[in-house]
This record gives C-alpha cells, sequence and structure tokens, in this order.
C-alpha cells in the first residue's frame, strides 16, 4: 500500500480541478488525513503563498507558523490538503486520533462487536482485519484513558495483524504490550504503534473502524457529545464503495441519517455504529 507521505503531486492538482472521481478523491483525503507532521507543515507554508497570491490587492493575510517554504508551483497542490481551508495550521497529531480523544472520559469498552467465532485465522477477510484493528485501537485508547488493563485488547491486535502481510513487527509490539510487564505503555507510546497500525493494513477501513468503535461506545454510553465534538463521519464514503453489499450501504445511509436527526438519539447511533462495525469486521 501507499505510504502517507508518499503523496503523487499529480493526484493532488487532479483532486483541486476535480478530475477525481469520488472513491479515489476519498481515498486521497483519507491519506492526507495521516501525513505526518513535515508534509503537513510543507503543506501549510504551500497554502499560505496560495491565499496571497490570490488575495485582492491590498488585503494582508497573516503568515505561516512554519518557516520553510515550498516553490509557487506547489501551491495549488496544497490548496487540496486544506480541503476548503485558506491555511493548514501543521498538527501535533493525525487528525483521526480525535476521534478516541472526543469520546468522554470514562466511557467503558463495550464488548466486542464481532463474533469470537467467525472469520478466525486465515479465514479473516482483509476488510474484517482492517476494521478489527482499528476498532480495537479505539479499545486500546479508552483503556488508557480509564487507566483500565489493555493487555487483552493488545493481545487481540497482535492476533489479527498476525495474518496481514509485512505487519510482523507492529505485531510484534503489541504482543510485547500484552505480555511484558516491564514494557511501559505510554500514551506516546499508544499513538506512535497507532500509526504503525493503521499503516500495515487499508487506513481508509481501519480509520472507519476505530471512528464506529468510539461512535459505539459513546453512543451505547449515552453521550451525544461526541457527535458534536467529531464532524467527520469517517464511514460516509464507503457508502459508495462498490464492494459493500446494498444492506451494508444501506446501514451506512441509516447512520448517517441519524446524525443529521435534531434532537440526536445517541442509543440510536450506537446500535446502527455496532451494527456497521459488525458487518465490516466479518
Amino acid at each position: 500500500m501507499t505510504e502517507p507521505n508518499g503523496i503523487d503531486p499529480e493526484r493532488l492538482a487532479a483532486l483541486i480541478d476535480g478530475k477525481l472521481g469520488a472513491d479515489e478523491a476519498a481515498a486521497l483525503r483519507r491519506q492526507l488525513a495521516l501525513a505526518d507532521d513535515d508534509m503537513l507543515a510543507a503543506f501549510a507554508d504551500a497554502a499560505a503563498v496560495t491565499a496571497e497570491l490570490e488575495a485582492p490587492k491590498g488585503v494582508a493575510l497573516k503568515a505561516p507558523r512554519s518557516r520553510r517554504w515550498m516553490p509557487v508551483t506547489w501551491a495549488a497542490v496544497a490548496a487540496a490538503a486544506a480541503i476548503g481551508s485558506v491555511i493548514v495550521y501543521r498538527s501535533s497529531k493525525p487528525p483521526y486520533e480525535a476521534f478516541i480523544d472526543a469520546v468522554p472520559v470514562g466511557t467503558s469498552v463495550p464488548a466486542a462487536a464481532w463474533s469470537a467465532t467467525r472469520g478466525v485465522g486465515t479465514e479473516l477477510s482483509e476488510r474484517a482485519r482492517a476494521v478489527r484493528a482499528g476498532a480495537l485501537l479505539t479499545d486500546v485508547g479508552l483503556d488508557l484513558r480509564t487507566r483500565v488493563s489493555s493487555r487483552l485488547h493488545a493481545q487481540s491486535l497482535a492476533s489479527v495483524l498476525d495474518g496481514v502481510t509485512g505487519a510482523s513487527g507492529v505485531a510484534a509490539a503489541w504482543r510485547s504490550v500484552a505480555t511484558d510487564s516491564s514494557v511501559a505503555f505510554s500514551d506516546t507510546e499508544f499513538r506512535r504503534l497507532t500509526g504503525m497500525t493503521i499503516g500495515a493494513v487499508d487506513s481508509r477501513l481501519a480509520v472507519a473502524g476505530l471512528y464506529l468503535e468510539a461512535a459505539r461506545a459513546a453512543g451505547l454510553g449515552g453521550d451525544t457529545t461526541f457527535f458534536n465534538k467529531v464532524s467527520d463521519n469517517a464511514v460516509v464514503d464507503l457508502e459508495n464503495d462498490g464492494l459493500l453489499d446494498a444492506s451494508t450501504r444501506q446501514m451506512i445511509r441509516r447512520f448517517a441519517t441519524a446524525l443529521d436527526a435534531r434532537p440526536r438519539d445517541p442509543r440510536a447511533l450506537g446500535e446502527a455504529a455496532h451494527a456497521i462495525l459488525q458487518t465490516l469486521a466479518q
């Protein structure tokens, strides 16, 4: 799979010009969401250049926070990364981590959405592995926030990643977390392993699994603040995925409808997230 850092400038330019299909554009936005600090900083600089070039005469714009500047030919490319913003500021963590952070502290981790007896070993599909990995990352994150042992979820992550080509290193890291009491598992280490895990599987599906588990935990816990804090519905792009059957796409549409409802019903949202996660992870 393509590394988050290896983003093709021509694809970004095509995104700006509206020449990418819906699926490819959505995939590229997901890739941008996983970009590292250096790339985000470069985008911020170039976006500022774009704004300066396009601003009416006499209108002063704030300079970007980063001191590095890119060639003006990258300005249009940076606008795609902004996805509607004039200036993108450097972030210290990937946007998908906001999903876990938005779940209220103290929220319990619900029981696994998928059956423990279905799709085990080599029978588990690549899609199911990616979705389960994402959901389990949320579980570990919630374990850390509630000061509960993350060993069980770390072991599950290791098992899921055992079947992924090229993921032996990160699988071993999670197994160390689960079995070695001498391993200091800090929030920093969690975020490092989260990035490695998402990079080892289909990142779009992993982020969707991470989001759905966070939404499920918050919704089933009766909380609506999660859905107010998180504006990005990480599963909405999956509705147009030709690999999903009609019933799964219908579940995603129902979830989107429940998100738009006012007032929101957290229980209904949690149950809808559970249904989607259960289907995608099997």
